[in-house]
C-alpha cells in the first residue's frame, strides 16, 4: 500500500470509529431516557466516573438505582451484527472486569 492508500485508509478508520461511538453513545441516552420514562423512581447516571474499594476506576455507561439495587449497563455497537460477532462481544463483556453484578451497600 502506497502512502497516499495508507493515510486514506487511517481517515475511513478513524471516520468509521467516530460513527460508532455517535451511535454508541446516542443508544445510551436512549437507554437511560426510556427506563427514566417508564419508572420516574429510579436514578439514572449516565457514564458516571468512580473508583472502586481497591483503586480501580470505572466508568460504565449507564447505571440505574432502585434503593439498594443497582443495574450496571455496558453497551457494545457493532457493524457486522452476524452470529458470531454478537457471540463474541457478548464473551468479551461477560469476561470484562469492569463489569460486576452487586448490590450497591
Amino acid at each position: 500500500m502506497e502512502d497516499g492508500e495508507e493515510e486514506d485508509a487511517e481517515t475511513a478508520r478513524s471516520e468509521a470509529e467516530d460513527s460508532k461511538k455517535e451511535c454508541h453513545n446516542y443508544v445510551a441516552r436512549q437507554v437511560a431516557r426510556l427506563i427514566s420514562n417508564r419508572n420516574s423512581a429510579v436514578t439514572i447516571r449516565e457514564e458516571p466516573r468512580f473508583t472502586t474499594r481497591n483503586g480501580v476506576r470505572r466508568k460504565p455507561d449507564v447505571v440505574v438505582q432502585s434503593g439498594d439495587q443497582m443495574l450496571v449497563i455496558e453497551l457494545v455497537a457493532v457493524w457486522d451484527a452476524n452470529d458470531g460477532v454478537l457471540k463474541h462481544k457478548a464473551s468479551e463483556k461477560a469476561a470484562n472486569p469492569r463489569i460486576q453484578k452487586r448490590s450497591s451497600t
